[in-house]
């Protein structure tokens, strides 16, 4: 897992990303949506510091471009670091996303600190991971889901390098 300390230059970035009202299938209808931003921004920085050519895409279907690898990032808001047993998930509604990997990354709600804590190319995610029904509660916490989901360990994801 890698620890990235998030900028002011990365937040106002992030601010112009998106219009912030309300993306499509939003579970938080719209209310964490600069996370995902950040997220997005933080990763596309990473991967270019460690010069491995990202472009920003954008799309429903994917963020980054990765070299050849289409990669759409998925961004959670929390409150502490994460931790091995905590959840990766990708909400049933954007399981027919065209991309090739899925890359997670956590972001402390203060907008001090993101991690990046792993990736799985979307066909391992699905067969990895469990649906978890709107309404059931996660083994590991009180958090009750609020939408169809598809949850995984972090414990079970590539190590991102």
């Amino acid at each position: 897992m890698i620890e990235i300390l998030i900028t002011e230059n990365q937040i106002k970035r992030a601010k112009k990303l998106y219009s912030f009202n309300n993306l499509n299938n939003s579970i938080t209808k719209g209310k964490s949506e600069i996370y995902g931003a950040i997220g997005e921004i933080v990763t596309l920085d990473f991967y270019n510091r460690e010069s491995l050519n990202a472009s920003y895409v954008g799309s429903f279907d994917y963020d980054l471009r990765i070299f050849d690898k289409r990669v759409d990032v998925k961004t959670k808001k929390v409150n502490n670091a994460p931790e091995l047993n905590h959840n990766a998930t990708i909400p049933a509604a954007n399981t027919k996303q065209k991309t090739d990997i899925y890359l997670f990354v956590y972001v402390l709600s203060d907008f001090t600190k993101a991690f990046l804590v792993g990736w799985l190319p979307k066909d391992l995610f699905f067969e990895t991971a469990t649906l978890k029904r709107k309404g059931e509660f996660d083994g590991n916490t009180f958090f009750q889901y609020r939408a169809d989901t598809y949850s995984t360990t972090l414990d079970k994801l590539y190590a991102v390098k």
